[in-house]
């Protein structure tokens, strides 16, 4: 492993539809973050 990537959000702001929104932008993120340190995704 080379980097890490989390999400903090105050309890009172988290909904399901909330989590689905943060889900997705935190895998767009460590895809970002995976290309920019070289990974070449096979999908």
């Amino acid at each position: 492993m080379v980097a890490a990537l989390s999400v903090s959000v105050p309890v009172i702001r988290w909904s399901e539809e909330r989590e689905a929104e943060l889900a997705e932008l935190a895998a767009k993120g460590a895809d970002d973050l995976s290309a920019r340190l070289g990974h070449r995704n096979a999908r």
